[in-house]
């Protein structure tokens, strides 16, 4: 299965890129990373605005969490650019699923009172987008 993908990771690169080798055991496990890291901000952003509906019944809450979220996302991104200069690109990405997963967990600990608290999750989701 993962040759499969792969197969078409490198399919596109070479017919619209220009790229005529095979890619590196780094490349692929980044082209996952980007994969799963893509998987995991499509499901968080659908789960978790469900979620802030579901239990307040008003839009509003869910209009504060995406304002948060989208706000929080330009400085973590001017942050992640300094920390891929100084320690690497992969790091920027891990601390994006750290965060992500904080999302989901402090979610499951607040349960019914998430809604209550919804500039936390959208600092913590859009530091990980970021």
């Amino acid at each position: 299965m993962f040759d499969l993908f792969f197969f078409y990771v490198y399919r596109f690169l070479h017919r619209f890129l220009g790229v005529r080798r095979p890619l590196s055991q780094q490349e692929k496990t980044l082209a996952w990373m980007f994969s799963f890291y893509d998987f995991n901000y499509a499901l968080s952003g659908v789960f978790v605005n469900i979620f802030l509906f579901k239990r307040h019944d008003d839009f509003k809450t869910v209009v504060l969490f995406n304002l948060t979220q989208y706000a929080v996302i330009a400085p973590a991104f001017w942050i992640g650019g300094h920390l891929s200069k100084r320690w690497g690109h992969l790091l920027s990405y891990q601390l994006g699923f750290v965060f992500s997963a904080l999302v989901f967990a402090v979610t499951l600990t607040l349960r019914d009172n998430a809604p209550d608290h919804p500039y936390l999750l959208g600092c913590l989701s859009g530091l990980g987008i970021g």
